[in-house]
């Protein structure tokens, strides 16, 4: 089980950094855009109204992997575009996070209104422009006219914006290599989760129960996040999307910290931080019934919190154990839980 350990660790690794350092595309590099314009209100305002802002109204930041973090404002967003070419083929734009719960567009030539999108992940999944997991417009831009793109976004989430413009081709190249990276990741995952649950069966050791716990509900959470689980088995449920992802959080945390203190003894060789690892755990499983009744708003703040509350508690309890014993498993769950904290801590302080 210990190199699985380790295949689980490369995979929390670069799972947290696509979930938190969203890549830029190629066509980014070309200039097609690069500053965007910002401006929050806590009301709605209607798309005329975000037009007739005073200049001065607007902030400016870096176009690629803008994050504003929780905040529950609306955000109405401005992005001219330039170094535009004609083509007969279609322009595809894509903000790749996919946790939005309102995201309007609208494309502008010459200051007409040519063109306008509504989606978001509080709207059934076919109502997205096109079927991808996160939000992907296609632009009809064909002219050397002067282009504006004006977007209204809300979100109970994290508000973040990951942008970029392609051709066509260029975006089906894209999406192919990251949907095969995805379906690489995911399908360690899975035949992780089948393995274990094999030897599970035979040897019923409880461990392996519990990794079997672990992976199956830090899957779901990790597809929920990168908006697979919402196309390919709830697309038609905003709410249990929703719910989804703060619920697997909990789970996810209540099934670690049995993995945890079976795999590495601790209420033979450490009680004292069995207690707290086992207490943490029911912590997280109580987040979870609690989501169940309360709001996404409020949960998935307390949500990211408790993650990264019991991540703490995790690397720092093992790495006491670890002073004491020096066992190699210790070591490979105090990397395991710094990668998962390193992880929350940047989702929530964007």
């Amino acid at each position: 089980m210990l190199k699985q350990i380790w295949i689980l660790i490369i995979l929390l690794g670069t799972t947290f950094a696509a979930v938190t350092g969203q890549l830029s595309s190629s066509d980014q590099e070309l200039g097609y855009f690069d500053q965007i314009e910002f401006f929050s209100h806590e009301e709605e305002l209607s798309l005329a109204e975000a037009r007739d802002l005073q200049s001065s109204d607007w902030k400016s930041a870096p176009a690629d992997n803008l994050s504003l973090g929780f905040d529950k404002d609306h955000y109405w967003f401005r992005l001219p575009l330039k170094n535009l070419h004609a083509s007969d083929t279609q322009w595809l734009f894509r903000s790749k996070y996919p946790l939005l719960d309102t995201f309007d567009l609208y494309l502008f030539a010459d200051s007409i209104l040519i063109e306008e999108f509504h989606t978001g992940d509080t709207l059934p999944f076919e109502q997205r422009p096109l079927n991808q997991p996160s939000f992907v417009f296609p632009l009809t831009i064909a002219t050397d006219a002067e282009y504006v793109i004006y977007m209204h976004v809300h979100t109970t989430s994290s508000l973040q914006l990951s942008l970029s413009l392609q051709s066509e081709s260029s975006f089906w190249q894209t999406m192919a290599t990251e949907n095969a990276t995805s379906a690489a990741f995911y399908a360690i995952l899975i035949s992780m989760i089948f393995y274990n649950a094999v030897i599970f069966l035979i040897v019923r050791v409880r461990s392996y129960l519990y990794y079997v716990l672990y992976l199956s509900s830090f899957t779901l959470f990790m597809a929920s996040i990168h908006g697979w689980a919402y196309r390919l088995l709830w697309p038609n449920s905003p709410a249990i999307h929703q719910l989804s992802v703060v619920f697997l959080i909990g789970t996810t945390i209540c099934a670690a910290g049995l993995f945890t203190t079976s795999f590495l003894r601790l209420k033979e060789v450490r009680p004292d931080l069995h207690r707290i690892v086992i207490t943490v755990g029911m912590i997280g499983l109580l987040q979870s019934v609690i989501s169940l009744f309360l709001s996404y708003a409020i949960m998935i703040r307390v949500g990211a919190g408790l993650a990264i509350f019991a991540a703490a508690i995790a690397m720092f309890s093992t790495m006491q154990e670890w002073f004491r014993s020096r066992r190699r498993e210790v070591m490979m769950f105090i990397i395991a839980w710094t990668t998962v904290l390193i992880g929350f801590l940047l989702y929530s302080g964007q």
